[in-house]
């Protein structure tokens, strides 16, 4: 017993110690990026600035029940780079966008409830007159959400899971998860809950089935419903197609366990649950759930007219081995206006494809299934999107919504068989891989904001930094670049220890 304490404690602290290094490695992220430079910052800014939670000296009514009237920090003006890769952060020390009592009246925010509100007024909280301040703060909290609730389904996951948790995450956030997690895009949530949704989930079916609830474990049993029930809050309150995915990770992690074959009647309760659960975030979120009627003239017609149902698809079709590399940062960061270089977006899909075969061919006819059906939504949704829209890939379709389904994805591929997770050669291949293209794709991010897309040198010192109080640019970079090889180096070890005590 001395010893099983003495490991479980080795763990434990080397896994507040990893989550420490995760934190510093996503906090960089956080100030990698000048105030405006998530997708659609603004209107999200204004979203939070104006929550019924914030303080009314932030924002004012405007003159309509669809506007406000708030400052121009929090305005369309802050992302005076936006689309313009050439341009560089200095853009609003020029237009005096912080220093500014002007206020605007704008329509860009969630003024009409098109978006859940609970991520908004969770954010609002932070809010203050110092807008880059209080955005600093936000990223600061959301990578803190993600490091703490992951830690939470580590602690309460078996030894194999454990490793699925954290592999998982490593091999599907590099660089877009990474950037929007340590942002303060709703989609921040929608990742991080949608994913841990599932571990818990997974956990607690495994639980409930064994008998091992029974009666000394109630303890886990209940932290384990505590953790799902805020991952799904986080999940369905930051976007209404979180709240799709949250249930779908549910029910996958329900038949990945086979959880029905020991439930008996419990399996009726928990499917009335989970049907009733996807009504009642589906009425709540009615505004921004896929409906093609709903859609106005524009957004029908988001492509070039004339074009034939046939000849949309067909090369819509042609072009979804794109998604792959778009999930990567192909498409770009930021507002789609910060290109990632190959070494990034091949590196880490390369990493991706290489896990995902072996595992394939180590997984179980049922894991298969699941995995197959994971595979036609994500190609049936952009398809569906854009067909509607009257437009090809480029044009509309955002890969970054489909992000939370590559998670559950790859979560299923790492955890669908009894087989250790990875081979150490395999590790060996992909790890540094990773670990460098996390590297250049938070410089190239950086050096996009400080310098502009015309780079006149490699020290990024020598660009123009936009905080006034935080490191230099360089530092932060290696910093983030350490702490994310600290990080990949003790999942690597986690796994090729698995590996040896289960050969």
């Amino acid at each position: 017993m001395r010893v099983s304490v003495a490991a479980l404690l080795r763990s434990s602290y080397r896994a507040i110690l990893v989550t420490a290094l995760a934190f510093v490695a996503l906090a960089t992220w956080s100030i990698a990026s000048p105030v405006g430079a998530s997708p659609d910052e603004d209107y999200h800014l204004a979203s939070i600035w104006c929550s019924p939670l914030a303080r009314g000296e932030l924002c004012e009514p405007g003159t309509a029940p669809k506007n406000r009237e708030v400052s121009v920090a929090v305005s369309k003006r802050v992302a005076c780079f936006a689309g313009d890769e050439t341009k560089s952060a200095i853009c609003q020390e020029r237009r005096n966008v912080f220093a500014s009592s002007t206020t605007i009246v704008t329509e860009r925010g969630n003024f009409v409830q098109k978006y859940p509100p609970i991520f908004y007024a969770t954010m609002s909280v932070f809010a203050g007159p110092d807008v880059q301040a209080s955005v600093v703060t936000m990223r600061l909290v959301n990578a803190g959400l993600f490091c703490l609730i992951s830690l939470a389904a580590w602690s309460m996951s078996r030894k194999r899971e454990r490793s699925v948790l954290t592999l998982g995450w490593l091999v599907t956030l590099v660089p877009v998860g990474a950037f929007l997690i340590a942002s303060i895009n709703p989609s921040s949530w929608t990742i991080t809950g949608v994913g841990t949704l599932f571990i818990a989930s997974l956990a607690f079916f495994q639980e409930l089935i064994s008998g091992r609830s029974r009666p000394t474990n109630r303890g886990r049993m209940v932290g384990l419903i505590t953790l799902m029930t805020l991952s799904l809050v986080m999940a369905a309150g930051s976007r209404a197609d979180g709240a799709v995915f949250a249930v779908l990770s549910v029910v996958v992690a329900f038949v990945l366990s086979r959880a029905w074959t020991a439930l008996g009647r419990w399996v009726y309760a928990i499917g009335g649950g989970v049907i009733l659960i996807s009504a009642v975030f589906l009425v709540f979120t009615r505004n921004t759930v896929f409906s093609p009627s709903s859609l106005s003239a524009t957004e029908r017609n988001a492509g070039e007219q004339g074009r034939s149902f046939i000849s949309v698809l067909g090369k819509n079709i042609f072009g979804l081995p794109d998604v792959l590399r778009d999930l990567f940062g192909a498409q770009g960061l930021g507002w789609l206006d910060t290109g990632m270089p190959a070494i990034t977006t091949m590196g880490a899909s390369v990493v991706l494809v290489m896990i995902l075969t072996y595992r394939l061919l180590k997984a179980t006819r049922a894991t298969l299934w699941i995995l197959a059906a994971l595979v036609v939504l994500m190609v049936t949704v952009p398809l569906v999107y854009l067909q509607v829209r009257n437009a090809f890939f480029g044009e509309s379709f955002q890969t970054r919504y489909l992000l939370p389904v590559l998670v559950v994805l790859v979560f299923v591929a790492l955890s669908g068989t009894d087989e250790p997770v990875l081979p150490r050669r395999i590790i060996f291949l992909t790890m540094p891989a990773l670990t460098v293209a996390f590297c250049v794709a938070l410089y190239v991010n950086m050096s996009r904001y400080t310098q502009g897309g015309n780079a006149t040198s490699w020290n990024l010192d020598d660009g123009r930094w936009w905080w006034a109080n935080l490191p230099s640019p360089m530092f932060v970079w290696v910093l983030g670049t350490v702490a994310f090889a600290g990080v990949v180096a003790s999942v690597s070890w986690d796994v090729v220890k698995i590996r040896r005590v289960s050969a």
